[in-house]
């Protein structure tokens, strides 16, 4: 099937236009094509500096997978300003807190756990998307119905976080229960950005994100990338559950935009997944440099 969706990709594009245009309306439309044709969900809100807008199913749920451990840091960051609690707090870490058959780099490294603060176990959590620093994180700083209030008094009511990865893989249905639409995912990136010297640990841990290299990022050059991922199993019908990625691309003149694209119940794999972001990352990326040599460079 990879082949196959990979030759739709590239006729969607090339197809209907043998180059990219300067219009908004028809990058818009090529995007469109893409997700037209491909065997999935997919949602797409792209929000520049420069008011360049591509918006589909941006109103609709998706779910978010690893995606909320961004929305659990910020919540944490609250309540720690909030409480005056130190990221250099100590939290204790006992191996039976550190769930085995799950993706925790954390683990690997200390079987055995340890003391980890406050501040490493959310480096873990967004560079790593170390599943164990979530649990831990809910269990020992800061609850997950917490969590959920913090991030709607902040300013962010589309969207909900309830589960944390244990949960999510004690039954597969939870995953859902971790949503957001792309546009207020959007919202919450540019939130972020405006006070990126406010919280400086999650913005440097989201530059240092060591997963998704395939996705938003795979064909951009001369930017930097800010962002999380999140990434679903498959189900019993086939499909996979989510492939996500959500971002700030900066620009060294100090320009960006934000974006978030998430695929839901796809007949894809992974990696057929991870193109299509890519693909529609190439087109967003275009839009925002219509006018700059950058957008030549993704273009060979």
């Amino acid at each position: 099937m990879r082949h196959n969706v990979i030759f739709i990709i590239l006729f969607a594009i090339l197809v209907p236009q043998s180059t990219f245009s300067q219009n908004t309306n028809a990058n818009l439309q090529q995007v469109k094509n893409l997700i037209k044709v491909f065997p999935g969900n997919v949602g797409v809100c792209m929000i520049s500096d420069a008011a360049d807008t591509i918006c589909i199913n941006e109103n609709q749920r998706f779910p978010l997978l690893s995606v909320m451990k961004l929305h659990q840091a910020l919540a944490i960051s609250h309540f720690c300003n909030q409480s005056k609690i130190s990221f250099a707090k100590h939290v204790r870490v006992k191996s039976k807190d550190l769930m085995k058959n799950t993706w925790s780099p954390m683990r690997e490294r200390n079987p055995l756990g340890g003391k980890y603060t406050v501040a490493e176990l959310i480096k873990f959590s967004l560079e790593e998307s170390d599943n164990n620093a979530c649990n831990i994180l809910s269990d020992k700083v800061l609850g997950m119905d917490a969590t959920n209030k913090l991030i709607h008094d902040i300013g962010f009511a589309d969207c909900q976080i309830l589960s944390d990865e244990r949960s999510m893989m004690k039954d597969v249905n939870v995953c859902y229960d971790n949503w957001s639409t792309p546009l207020e995912t959007v919202r919450l990136l540019e939130w972020l950005y405006e006070r990126r010297d406010t919280h400086k640990l999650i913005w440097s841990s989201m530059s240092e994100c060591k997963t998704g290299g395939n996705r938003i990022s795979r064909y951009l050059n001369n930017v930097s990338i800010v962002h999380k991922t999140g990434t679903g199993p498959v189900l019993p019908n086939g499909k996979i559950l989510a492939v996500n990625d959500i971002a700030c691309i900066l620009f060294p003149d100090n320009r960006h935009y934000s974006l978030a694209i998430f695929i839901t119940d796809s007949d894809c794999d992974v990696s057929e997944c991870e193109q299509l972001i890519a693909e529609i990352s190439r087109l967003c990326f275009n839009l925002y440099c219509r006018n700059k040599m950058q957008s030549l460079q993704i273009l060979e």
